[in-house]
């Protein structure tokens, strides 16, 4: 639970200090997910803005002057939508995921749960509802 809670403190530190220290199969899966999930959530929180704010600065200082770029201001609004969505995303499930930890199931998050599996070699054995 407290790796899933580190989203809102320490991200990706956090779980990475509760995955080293589990002894449980069922906490290091579930530190696995939350340091995966803070590092998709906060990379595309920087990442996305920062390449595209290059992708701008070389278009700007291009040799010959454009007129083809109709495409930055959708673009720049889109993306200014799109990363607080993906950060309030990444709150929502680590939430979820917090709860479900605390509660003791085992919960995989969507999209990445699996990658998290076969990439840890963490799978848990599945539990009945």
């Amino acid at each position: 639970m407290l790796a899933h809670l580190a989203f809102f403190l320490i991200p990706v530190v956090g779980p990475g200090f509760v995955y080293l220290s589990a002894k449980t199969p069922f906490v290091r899966h579930a530190a696995a997910q939350a340091a995966t999930l803070q590092a998709m959530s906060f990379g595309a929180a920087f990442v996305l803005p920062l390449a595209f704010a290059v992708l701008r600065i070389v278009w700007a200082l291009s040799a010959e002057r454009r007129t083809d770029s109709e495409w930055l201001m959708p673009v720049s609004i889109g993306l200014y939508v799109l990363v607080p969505l993906l950060f309030v995303l990444g709150a929502i499930l680590a939430a979820v995921a917090a709860s479900a930890a605390h509660k003791g199931r085992a919960w995989q998050l969507p999209l990445i749960g699996g990658l998290v599996a076969r990439l840890t070699r963490s799978a848990l054995p599945a539990q009945s509802a």
